[in-house]
């Protein structure tokens, strides 16, 4: 049995049998396109529907194919786990963040980077149990406080990683989410992608064309301009048309920025409009429309 990481270093699991069952742990492993805006809008989505540990998984490529056939990689399904040096030191960041709120957060990313790169990792290179265990022990070590539990973190920080990479077929969950964007992702690829997913029980969720017009729906119906956004040109400025169309109704919104809890805020409205396109992934090959909000209806269906 899989009993929760905590966030709390000195957390002791209860002896208590009633207790250890609430204790049961699912992962769900999530993989993206995009670097920023997407992770920002499923980190908070998901976290608003589950409470299990969410593992967003770092890829090297935006092409869905490229990304689907790393993420079969990291989950052992085809050959064996990498995790990415960046990955080590959000879980360090994230651990301190929780408990040692007080030392700032730049000091932190400071010291581990600081650690890291003295052992000249790139982000792609695989790594076994003593290399990590060194890097925390030393980042542990070396924080300016004089009451610090390092070896409480130590032990955290590595039972952390060391579930990242433990993918529990029976238990965890493979979430693929991607944009139809028919300029890099063909249709060769669209339906490799479909087979494989299936094959390898991995759950896609698709936006045709992309995510601007997913979260466009959190404001408008898109009546009349379906055969734009389907096309989704592009403009002197590199803008698609549904990047358009949304900075129209959020002008906060860029590739960088996105203010996820008023999306999530809006979410009975993007489901209502929703309604009106596809969302069975054979049609969304050619046609515009999302499947989304299915993810909301697998997590809670596997929550209950």
């Amino acid at each position: 049995m899989r009993i929760a990481t905590h966030s709390n270093p000195f957390y002791r699991p209860s002896k208590n049998k009633e207790n250890e069952v609430e204790d049961f742990r699912k992962k769900y492993y999530v993989a993206l396109e995009g670097e920023v805006t997407e992770h920002i809008y499923f980190k908070a989505f998901l976290k608003s529907l589950t409470n299990q540990s969410i593992i967003f998984l770092k890829q090297g490529s935006s092409n869905p194919k490229s990304i689907l056939d790393e993420l079969l990689k990291k989950m052992k399904l085809v050959e064996p786990f990498s995790i990415q040096r960046n990955e080590i030191v959000e879980t360090i960041l994230e651990s301190f963040e929780t408990s040692f709120a007080m030392i700032p957060k730049s000091e932190i990313q400071r010291i581990t980077n600081s650690i890291v790169s003295k052992y000249h990792w790139d982000n792609k290179i695989e790594f076994d149990a003593n290399e990590y265990s060194l890097i925390v022990r030393e980042v542990c070590e070396s924080i300016p406080l004089d009451s610090f539990p390092s070896e409480n973190f130590v032990t955290h920080i590595n039972q952390v990683l060391k579930e990242r990479t433990e993918f529990d077929s029976k238990l965890d969950e493979i979430i693929l989410i991607v944009d139809r964007d028919r300029k890099s992702f063909i249709e060769e690829q669209y339906d490799s992608v479909i087979s494989d997913c299936m094959k390898y029980h991995v759950h896609l969720f698709v936006t045709n064309p992309c995510i601007e017009f997913w979260f466009l729906l959190h404001f408008s119906d898109c009546k009349g301009i379906e055969k734009q956004l389907l096309n989704n040109g592009i403009n002197e400025k590199g803008q698609t048309f549904a990047y358009q169309q949304l900075k129209l109704v959020d002008s906060s919104y860029s590739k960088k920025h996105v203010d996820a809890q008023q999306y999530l805020r809006l979410y009975n409205t993007a489901l209502k409009h929703s309604k009106r396109f596809p969302s069975d992934l054979g049609k969304l090959k050619n046609e515009i429309g999302t499947n989304i909000p299915e993810l909301k209806s697998l997590v809670q269906k596997i929550k209950n």
